[in-house]
């Protein structure tokens, strides 16, 4: 056994290491490979990550101009009903005027004489005439969509009003 025989060992331990090293890369080849598709992965997963962000900002964005556009539609019906409430207001005491002047002449005239006329009535009141042609003014052009609560008879109509007075 000469230098031979060891230069044979030598040469047989490193083709050993050789073939050790050559499986070794072919492993290693293979998990980058992994790595690689699943870099891959990743990056599609960040561009739709992405992409569902900046939709989801975009409906945030539409959201907000929406809140935006209904809380502003809002405050302008809330102060058109304010209007309407106030200018409703007027016409019901405006009315309630009208029924006491109403009430007064219809007390004149049940005390009234059958032979007294309705002119001899209004010669007598003629501010109290003047006034309930003023107040009935505007109330023509009036629309309301509410129907009215109930039928009065004129005699009902005439209790009710003399107990507002």
């Amino acid at each position: 056994m000469g230098e031979g025989s060891l230069g044979l060992i030598v040469e047989g331990l490193v083709s050993t290491l050789l073939v050790a090293t050559i499986f070794y890369c072919i492993s290693v080849n293979r998990k980058l490979e992994r790595l690689r598709d699943e870099q891959k992965g990743m990056h599609q997963f960040i561009r739709e990550l992405s992409a569902a962000t900046s939709n989801a900002d975009k409906a945030i964005q539409s959201l907000r101009s929406t809140v935006q556009d209904s809380g502003d539609e809002l405050a302008g019906q809330i102060d058109k009903g304010r209007n309407m409430n106030r200018l409703l207001q007027g016409q019901i005491e405006s009315a309630e005027q009208t029924m006491n002047k109403l009430v007064i002449m219809i007390s004149h005239t049940e005390n009234r004489s059958p032979a007294q006329e309705p002119q001899h009535l209004m010669a007598q009141n003629p501010h109290v005439a003047d006034e309930l042609r003023r107040s009935m003014l505007g109330f023509e052009d009036l629309e309301l969509d509410a129907e009215p609560e109930e039928q009065l008879p004129y005699d009902g109509l005439v209790a009710r009003a003399k107990g507002a007075l």
